[in-house]
């Protein structure tokens, strides 16, 4: 790896420093280095040893590839907020720590404090809340940084980032051999789970459909959806994973009272669809017909997280699969990449209004807009709106007064398994 020249860094800062705003996260509101590092400067000089903790998201460039960089902001809002909360519950106004981002809109942040014995616990501690929070993996450090009078304190500084960027760059390597390892087995063992998660019909306050979700075993790092689906893509087995993910979740649904009246919602990928041959939507053709299933209650849900680069193919297999009776619902309509040309081409039976513009739509007119002219579009081609994320009275409210008729979310009912 290329390491930094240090004799070059203080003109790189003053450069940084040159430029309106690059002293301050936009993103995060935090302090970039260029803004802090005198600061740090001068605390190592006085204190003569600091604590540092580094969080930084693993194999970003490529989730942010194929999340967007809407969703990957998301993240990184997410990781300011849960360590700026931290050092309120966890650190005294004495100790004054240092909360910063290495570069604006980045996503490696670092947090600087007076020297804590505990500062191994508060590695472990940080490292617990983003597991819980975050749908993708952080990785955590916590170095001491010693003054020597021997050495340049910018150069102490430096080479105390660069040796955590090498723990990370293998953090990485480790994590990659280990999720291998976690995905083949599953995959082999088909050990999904899949939860059904009620959409509702506000109108008639009864139960619409259900959207099948998959799940990783529990326990293990991919069992959240976003790790899962991630790794399946990097090893080149996104078909094989969400074949086991149909079958699991067709044979669940019969065990549902009343699931043939309903309709079942089967997320599919986009990247899928976009094959030049029709073999994957014919497995799902051929596994809802083995399994005797109505064709006209199954829903193929195009789930858009990768952009579509051949629109030829993806039309012509949602064609085939709409040929036999499937119908069509576009995911994450609103943001990603469900466009007004995917809308206009597929011509899908619903759309499903993406949960970050729910959120919180009862403080935002510029939301309450966006909705307004969702449903204006869907009504206009016949085409219901299904809101998602419903998570609170006062979202429910909003989307009921400005004439959502379906919808789901935790507000509503939570997903629920169905034993096999």
């Amino acid at each position: 790896m290329k390491g930094f020249d240090p004799i070059e860094f203080k003109k790189i800062v003053d450069e940084y420093t040159s430029f309106k705003g690059v002293t301050h996260d936009p993103l995060t509101g935090l302090a970039t280095i260029a803004g802090v590092f005198n600061e740090l400067k001068e605390r190592l000089e006085t204190e003569k040893k600091l604590g540092i903790i580094s969080v930084k998201l693993l194999e970003g460039e490529k989730l942010e590839s194929e999340y967007g960089f809407d969703i990957y902001d998301k993240w990184i809002v997410k990781i300011a907020g849960i360590l700026k909360n931290l050092i309120i519950q966890r650190f005294t106004p004495l100790e004054n720590p240092i909360l910063f981002t290495i570069q604006p809109r980045g996503d490696h942040f670092l947090l600087v404090f007076s020297i804590l014995k505990e500062g191994k616990l508060l590695e472990e501690e940080i490292d617990a809340l983003l597991m819980k929070e975050i749908p993708v993996s952080c990785k955590v450090s916590y170095l001491p940084i010693v003054y020597d009078p021997a050495n340049r304190v910018e150069r102490v500084i430096w080479r105390i980032l660069e040796k955590l960027e090498i723990e990370r760059l293998r953090e990485e390597s480790k994590m990659e051999i280990r999720l291998r390892a976690i995905f083949k087995t599953t995959l082999k063992r088909a050990e999904i789970k899949t939860v059904y998660q009620p959409i509702y019909n506000l109108e008639k306050n009864e139960i619409f459909g259900y959207e099948a979700l998959s799940r990783g075993p529990a326990g293990t790092e991919i069992e959240e959806p976003i790790m899962l689906f991630s790794i399946a893509d990097a090893l080149d087995e996104l078909s094989e994973l969400e074949s086991v993910c149909h079958w699991k979740a067709l044979i669940g649904y019969k065990k549902i009272e009343d699931a043939n009246n309903k309709y079942l919602f089967l997320n599919t990928s986009s990247k899928l669809l976009q094959m030049e041959n029709i073999k994957f939507s014919e497995e799902i053709v051929r596994a809802i017909e083995e399994l005797g299933y109505s064709k006209e209650k199954i829903v193929i849900e195009l789930t858009e997280r990768y952009a579509i680069t051949d629109f030829k193919s993806l039309k012509e297999n949602i064609e085939y699969l709409k040929g036999h009776g499937f119908l069509l619902s576009i995911d994450d309509v609103g943001v990603g990449y469900s466009s007004l040309h995917t809308l206009a081409e597929l011509k899908p039976d619903f759309f499903k209004y993406d949960m970050i513009l729910v959120r919180d739509i009862h403080k935002d007119l510029i939301k309450q807009r966006l909705l307004e002219m969702v449903l204006n579009f869907g009504k206009s081609v016949d085409t219901p709106v299904i809101a998602e994320g419903v998570e609170t009275q006062e979202e429910y409210d909003t989307l009921l007064k400005l004439g959502i008729k379906y919808a789901q979310g935790f507000f509503l009912s939570k997903p629920f398994e169905v034993e096999i």
